[in-house]
This record gives C-alpha cells, sequence and structure tokens, in this order.
C-alpha cells in the first residue's frame, strides 16, 4: 500500500519539497523492494511539477474550509498518512491543528506555535522569555495604547530620541514584504507619521534597532519530542534590485559557500545561531507539555540571524517553515534521504545520521518584470536549453498544453553547484540568459562576496588553486636537470654548462581593447607586450634572452594583425637583443576561437648569468626598490574590458584620451635598467628581483621573499590610470593591489648598504622605495 503524503502550497518550496520526496522515496523503496508514495497537493496555483506528479486541487485562497473539505474528498478513497504545510498563511488558520486532530501528523508547527512567526511582538517576547534578550536588537512596541498614552507626534519624537536608525515591522504576516528600513526604504523617522496615522485598530508596529551586517538563515527541523538537526547557513537576498536596492520581497536568490558556510561567518557564529534555535524549540515544547498538547514543535525554525559589523549575532525574526528560496539550496544539498527524515519526525524519532554536500551553490529567482505588483497577465516563458530544466523548479508558474507563462509571483529558481561560488556565479549567469520571457531576475546574487576580478570572469585565486592541484603532475616529469622550484616566474634546466631559463605567457584580453581603440595598428603594441613581459619573466632569474617564439590564434586569419603583430613582436625582440624571433605558429580555428578575437602568446629561452643572484640571501632589513611601469602592462584587462562596456552602456562620458591612451601602452621591458644597475652598482648588489604581474604586488612578491619574513610596504602614489579605474569601477584600493602592477612593475631587492650608496650619490632617487623586509 502507498503512503499518502499531502503538501500544502504549489510554490518553488512546495515543489522542490515533492520533488525531493519523490526521488528519495524512489531510493527507500527500491532497497526494501516496496511500493511509491503518492502525494497530494493543495494548493493555489497549477503548477506545472506538482500537476505532473501529484493530484493537484487548486482554491483561490487558503481557508479552514477547503482544508476540511479536502480532508474528507481524500480519506474516502485513501488515508492520509502524513502532511507537510509550505506556506505560512496555512500555519496561521490551524492547518496543522486540524490535521492532528484527525491524527494525521504534521511537518508543521501547531497554530500556537507558529506565532513565533504570525506575530513578531510574541516572537520578542518569547525570545526574552528564553533568556536570549542579548541576542535581539532593542524594539518598541507601537498599539493603540501607546497612541492613546501619546500623541502621535509625542511617539516619533521619543523614537528619534532613542533610535539612531530604526526598522518600522507589521505585527503580523505580510509575505516577506512587512518590513521597512531607514535609508532603505525610507529617507528619516518623520515617515513614522504615514505609518501611525494609517494605524488601524487592533494593528501593531514592532520598532528595532537598525542593524548592519550580512544577513543569514539557519533552519532547524523538528521531531516535537526533542529531536532536532540543523540545516547549514543559508543567505537569502531579498532585495527586489541588485545591490540589495529596491522594495523586500519574498526572496530574489540565496546562496551558500561551500564547507555549509557562509564567507562571513565562522564555526563559533554557527554555532550560536545553533543553539539560539535549539533553546526556541526546548522552550515550545516545554510549553506544550505544560499546555498538554500531544506534540511539541514539530517541522521546522527558520531563524533569521544578521551578523552585525562588530561581530555579534543577532535575531532578525522567526520563520515556523521553510524557507523560500532557501529550501532549494536546503534540500539540493541534503545527502541523507529526505523521506526517511520526514518519517523520523513524524513518527517523533529524528534519528539519522544527518550529511550534506559540501558544494558551494547559488539559487537566482526569476519573476515576472512588473512584479512585486500583482498582476493577471500572463506571460510566455521559453527555455532554450534543455539539459538546465533539471536544475529549473517552478513556482508561479502554469502549462497550457506544451507552453510555459508566468502569473504575477515568483515564476521560477535556477540554481547551480559548484567547487566555489566564483564559479557558480560564472557558470549561472551563462546559463540563465537561456531562459527567456517577460522575465527579471537580479544579476548580482554572490557576486558581493567576489572581488571585482572575479565578476569580471577571472580568478586569481582560482589559478593558484589549479596550480597546487597539479603541482604534483609536473614535478613527476623533473629529471636533475631542472634547477630552481616549482611557481617560479621562468623553468630553468641545465644544459651542459649552461643554465636555461623559459617562460611562455600570453597577452590576454588587452587584444580586444587595442583591437577596439586602435585596429590593425594596435597590433604592433600587443607583439611589444608578449616579448617585453616574457623578457621580464626570466629576468627576475638572472637570464639574459636567447630567442623567441610567437602564437598567433584566432577564428579568422586577418593580414592587417598578423602583419603589425609580427612587427611588434620583430621591434621589441631588436629592442632586446638582439633576440632572434626564430619560430611560430599562426592558427585559423573558427570551432575554437570567437569572432574576431585573438590570442596572443610568447615562449621565451633565455641563458642565466651565473654571476646574477649567486651567493646572496635576502634578509631582514633588505629595501625593495620598484621600478616604474608604464600601464596596467598586461594584467586585469577583463576587468578594464568590462569597466569600459559599462561606462558606455551607461552613457557616460567618453573615457579621457590621455587615460585611454595609457591603458593601451605596450608592456615596458626592464632589461635595459636592470643592466644599468648592475654596471654601477655590480652584480651582488641585486638580491632579488619580482616583475610584478597578475596578482600584484603582494602576491608576486610572496614567490620570492623567504617564508620567515614579511613586508613593510610603504605608501606609494598611485597614478592616474589606477585612480580612473578604482573610481569609475569602484573597487577599493586593496583590491586594485591584488589585481594591478598600481604604478610598480619591477622590484629590484637590495641591502641597506647599497640603498645608503644610493642615496648618497643621487639628489634625486630615480626609483621608488617600495618598502623593507622584516
Amino acid at each position: 500500500m502507498c503512503q499518502h503524503i499531502l503538501v500544502i502550497g504549489s510554490g518553488v518550496r512546495e515543489a522542490i519539497i515533492i520533488k525531493k520526496l519523490l526521488r528519495d522515496s524512489e531510493i527507500h523503496f527500491n532497497k526494501n523492494k516496496k511500493k511509491k508514495i503518492r502525494i497530494s497537493c493543495l494548493g493555489s496555483n497549477k503548477n506545472p511539477f506538482i500537476d505532473d506528479n501529484c493530484d493537484l486541487y487548486i482554491v483561490e485562497k487558503f481557508s479552514v474550509n477547503n482544508l476540511l473539505e479536502l480532508i474528507e474528498r481524500l480519506n474516502i478513497k485513501e488515508k492520509i498518512d502524513f502532511g507537510i504545510i509550505g506556506p505560512e498563511n496555512p500555519l496561521e488558520l490551524g492547518y496543522a491543528d486540524i490535521l492532528e486532530s484527525r491524527n494525521i501528523p504534521c511537518i508543521g508547527p501547531l497554530k500556537e506555535y507558529a506565532t513565533i512567526e504570525t506575530s513578531k511582538i510574541k516572537a520578542r517576547e518569547f525570545i526574552e522569555k528564553c533568556s536570549l534578550e542579548e541576542y535581539s536588537p532593542r524594539y518598541t512596541i507601537i498599539d493603540n495604547k501607546v497612541m492613546i498614552e501619546n500623541t502621535i507626534e509625542t511617539t516619533i519624537e521619543n523614537i528619534k530620541r532613542y533610535y539612531k536608525k530604526i526598522v518600522i515591522k507589521k505585527d503580523g504576516l505580510c509575505g516577506g514584504k512587512g518590513v521597512k528600513v531607514e535609508d532603505v526604504d525610507f529617507d528619516n523617522k518623520d515617515y513614522l507619521m504615514d505609518e501611525l496615522l494609517n494605524l488601524k485598530d487592533g494593528e501593531n508596529l514592532l520598532i528595532e534597532d537598525k542593524l548592519d551586517g550580512e544577513e543569514f538563515s539557519l533552519m532547524t527541523m523538528s521531531d516535537g519530542f526533542g529531536g532536532m538537526f540543523n540545516f547549514p547557513p543559508i543567505q537569502d537576498n531579498k532585495r527586489l534590485k541588485n545591490d540589495d536596492l529596491g522594495p523586500n520581497t519574498g526572496g530574489m536568490g540565496c546562496i551558500i559557500d561551500k564547507n555549509n558556510t557562509l564567507p562571513f561567518l565562522t564555526k563559533e557564529d554557527i554555532r550560536v545561531s545553533e543553539e539560539i534555535n535549539k533553546k526556541i524549540i526546548e522552550e515550545l515544547n516545554k510549553e506544550g507539555v505544560e499546555k498538554g498538547n500531544k506534540v511539541g514543535y514539530r517541522g521546522i525554525l527558520y531563524g533569521s540571524f544578521i551578523k552585525s559589523k562588530d561581530g555579534d549575532i543577532h535575531i532578525i525574526e522567526f520563520n515556523a517553515r521553510f524557507g523560500d528560496p532557501e529550501c532549494y539550496i536546503a534540500l539540493s544539498l541534503l545527502k541523507t534521504n529526505f523521506y526517511k527524515l520526514c518519517n523520523e519526525v513524524i513518527n517523533g524519532k529524528l534519528e539519522s545520521d544527518i550529511c550534506f554536500d559540501k558544494s558551494a551553490m547559488i539559487g537566482v529567482y526569476m519573476v515576472p518584470k512588473n512584479y512585486p505588483k500583482e498582476t493577471k497577465d500572463k506571460y510566455d516563458i521559453y527555455i532554450n536549453d534543455e539539459n538546465m530544466k533539471d536544475n529549473i523548479i517552478y513556482g508561479s508558474v502554469e502549462k497550457e498544453g506544451n507552453h510555459l507563462y508566468s502569473l504575477s509571483s515568483r515564476a521560477l529558481i535556477y540554481g547551480l553547484k559548484g567547487d566555489s561560488l566564483y564559479e557558480c556565479y560564472k557558470k549561472i549567469y551563462n546559463k540563465i540568459k537561456s531562459i527567456n520571457g517577460n522575465l527579471y531576475y537580479r544579476t548580482d546574487i554572490g557576486c558581493k562576496f567576489l572581488s571585482n576580478y572575479e565578476r569580471s570572469g577571472v580568478s586569481i585565486s582560482r589559478g593558484n588553486d589549479a596550480l597546487k592541484e597539479i603541482k604534483g603532475y609536473i614535478q613527476s616529469t623533473y629529471s636533475e636537470n631542472v634547477l630552481g622550484k616549482f611557481g617560479d616566474f621562468g623553468g630553468q634546466f641545465k644544459l651542459g654548462n649552461y643554465n636555461l631559463v623559459s617562460s611562455i605567457d600570453g597577452v590576454g584580453t588587452k587584444s580586444i581593447l587595442v583591437s577596439k581603440y586602435l585596429g590593425d595598428e594596435g597590433f604592433v603594441g600587443l607583439g611589444k607586450d608578449i616579448v617585453n613581459h616574457s623578457v621580464n619573466d626570466i629576468l627576475v632569474q638572472g637570464a639574459y634572452p636567447l630567442f623567441f617564439l610567437d602564437y598567433f590564434g584566432t577564428a579568422h586569419l586577418k593580414m592587417g594583425e598578423i602583419k603589425n603583430f609580427i612587427k611588434g613582436v620583430s621591434e621589441a625582440c631588436i629592442e632586446n637583443g638582439p633576440l632572434p624571433l626564430i619560430g611560430g605558429e599562426t592558427a585559423e580555428m573558427p570551432s575554437i576561437y570567437i569572432e574576431n578575437k585573438t590570442d596572443l602568446v610568447g615562449c621565451i629561452i633565455g641563458i642565466k648569468d651565473d654571476n646574477l643572484l649567486k651567493d646572496v640571501k635576502i634578509n631582514n632589513g633588505d629595501i625593495l626598490i620598484g621600478l616604474e611601469s608604464v600601464s596596467p602592462h598586461t594584467n586585469g584587462y577583463s576587468l578594464i574590458n568590462k569597466l569600459i562596456n559599462k561606462l558606455i552602456d551607461e552613457n557616460e562620458d567618453s573615457i579621457p584620451n590621455n587615460i585611454l591612451e595609457t591603458l593601451m601602452r605596450p608592456h615596458k621591458s626592464y632589461l635595459n635598467e636592470v643592466k644599468c644597475f648592475i654596471k654601477e652598482y655590480g652584480c651582488n648588489s641585486i638580491k632579488g628581483m619580482c616583475h610584478i604581474t597578475g596578482g600584484g604586488m603582494e602576491d608576486n612578491l610572496r614567490r620570492i621573499i623567504p617564508e620567515e619574513y614579511k613586508i613593510e610596504y610603504n605608501d606609494i602614489k598611485l597614478p592616474e590610470w589606477c585612480k580612473y579605474i578604482s573610481e569609475k569601477g569602484n573597487i577599493t584600493i586593496d583590491e586594485m593591489r591584488k589585481v594591478y602592477n598600481c604604478g610598480i612593475g619591477f622590484v629590484l631587492i637590495i641591502s641597506e648598504e647599497t640603498h645608503m650608496k644610493i642615496l648618497k650619490e643621487y639628489d634625486e632617487l630615480k626609483h621608488v622605495v617600495v618598502g623593507k623586509v622584516i
């Protein structure tokens, strides 16, 4: 005989619950050679997935009568074994009480327990009863009694006196839209006048201290008899627009980082939040026993928390059901059999070991463009990639024939797992473009935890992680002739009496910018870019260039581009040499490369000067002197291109000519400067050299500074191009230093003695003192 489950609700949350129940019950029953389950659903729209997989019963709105009618109707055919309540309205109506009174166990708390969500004021009072007030913000209750004792003006003046910034909350259920925040939804506390004037009889307001920080949700599943387990913390993005602007909604997307955490949380933060949920459930259970209830808090307690800027955890509110969209991530990552867990909950014996997938994940909601306004219009939805469908969960969507239509509320959610938030972000916003219609979605879910460089599609940390992964394979190829160490700027190989040094690198996305503004002629500079970059990479290991090879890859060859590129390569080879260009490859591959884009790569072989960097050691007190760059050289152009495109799209003023000219200036070679320095102060005057490329000064210097030392940096004046990128791209200086050379393209490490000698000989320094080894 099939187990019969009643699910209340027909949105995304209920669809993922049903999907998980169906899949996990198949696994469970296959192991036990039993039949599958049957699910009936009471909902407000004809959700396509639910309609295809359940007996779906549609109501205009939830009421006690339509539940009673459905129970009677279903029980004639087959008894309901247990129920699951998704939305908050049925909880407030007492759906769980009705089910439990008919011996139908319900995953969803009784009405009196659900007041932890349905009344924000009672929730605050209960938090104090549980001795958890240290986690509550300061608050004031405004009810009719207050309004009788004080005038509206006096009430507002009192609020102004005691609160710096406030949050206004309506006491009852508002579908996630009853919270208004100062400086976001209103400008100052005088806005309270409108709220108070419109306060109806019996309505109450909760005024709370505004807390600044990062919000997150932590959900706990309880069996009503003391058994419980926690889902990992998830962050919901409730605001309609990017950068957390616009009106509050039911949620526009959610994230979780790898290892079941969030970037801003510590293990202690998570433990504290879990303990708060546990205490609330225990006290609710205790109250239930005292009142003679047969079951305690059975279902989900969803704690909404904020980690304030001072590092403390505070309670925003509690909900008495699965969060939406948090439920999507929570159940997608749950590896323990959910069907089995639900049965343990209804039997009051929650005892399974709980296990979660450790992947990062992002879910993005798509809504009608006029959301959150109500509408009776329906809009077409087109999904152009069949492979995406398994990761799409429908909400306010209906199907007519074979075609999908969005209704007035949140239509669907699309999500992806990955090894990191960066990977999820990069993939999801590429894939989601295949879902079309009159739909809107936020384009920044998860991106506030990524650097600007990662948002442009490049991750320095991901590149470093990749190197760690492949390190073993590379080192397994080494012979006794391989010198140096893994991670050096160039590879070293002993050939007879000579030490060869090699390096290979590319121009990257700088070619997009240069081609856009200079056309074919810009490829002369790109040719110089790759040679000079390569020369610098082997120079830091004391090697002078021996010969060079190039690679030019594109979808379709253009003679002007290839001709000017080789011209630039040749000129740079002569300037750094003589440095023969002895070979190369020109590849035309339309199936590999994007049209009108080029891949420009260079490989250099050099010979090490045995007198350079010989018998020298970097020590405490050594001085770092910087040789100035002439541009960003060949790094950070994915971010620059994204910024320029954004400025153009927003109809900003044209980029200043001096900035644009600087951004396209070829990479500088430091070979002649270093040779002059050696000629003047001797080979042993240089204890180390560093080429400042991707990763900025700090990451590159870390490759040559001994682990036992660190660097005390001086404040370096930023060039104008740096200031422009920082200002227009809203990029912090710290991030600029991690991506760009910031005006210093090459660093020499010298002793204090050498530095003093330079100071004595020159009234005005040619070099910038970057810092000191300590």
